[in-house]
């Protein structure tokens, strides 16, 4: 029986040892090594259902529908390998690289890889931009963060809107 997919994400291990299916354990690794949390989630399930080249209708019950089936797919003990592909969409990587190594004899391996583009971005985008802190932080949390100067920033996120995030309030205390 699987979890649902909102409590699989607060689990440490992220449900990696309670499947045995490899598709199913390779997905919940990628998301515990990413530390995929159940905010980052609803982050990317709206980007999901907002990208065209899923096919999903703007209209509550088609991306309510859509949701939960995506959840309940993720969620899954077993997975397959079209369900895999929806999750790392769902994910939105740059792209992905699929390497199988097979062992013929003890002296003998060869290792196959494909690369696969998953997701579009926005324009703007560059990989090597730094995330900025309404990115990955949550409304209502403050931060502190102490630049190499030795003065602090307190940031507090207020209000979070699609594609205009927004920081209420920035204090710099300097170097003391």
């Amino acid at each position: 029986m699987s979890l649902d997919f909102r409590k699989l994400l607060t689990l440490p291990d992220k449900g990696v040892s309670l499947t045995r299916d490899p598709l199913a354990k390779l997905f919940r690794r990628a998301l515990m090594e990413n530390q995929v949390t159940t905010w980052w989630a609803d982050e990317l399930i709206k980007r999901y259902l907002n990208e065209p080249s899923n096919h999903i209708p703007n209209d509550s019950s088609a991306r309510s529908s859509a949701r939960g089936n995506l959840y309940k797919e993720l969620a899954a003990d077993r997975m397959t390998f079209n369900v895999l592909v929806k999750g790392l969409k769902f994910l939105n990587p740059m792209s992905v690289a699929f390497n199988l190594t097979i062992q013929w004899t003890p002296s003998r391996s060869t290792t196959h890889t494909i690369e696969m583009p998953i997701s579009r971005f926005e324009p703007g985008y560059r990989p090597d931009k730094p995330l900025e802190l309404e990115d990955v932080v949550p409304e209502g949390v403050m931060t502190a963060i102490q630049k190499d100067d030795g003065s602090i920033v307190v940031n507090e996120i207020v209000t979070k809107w699609p594609g205009n995030r927004k920081i209420h309030h920035t204090v710099t205390r300097p170097a003391l």
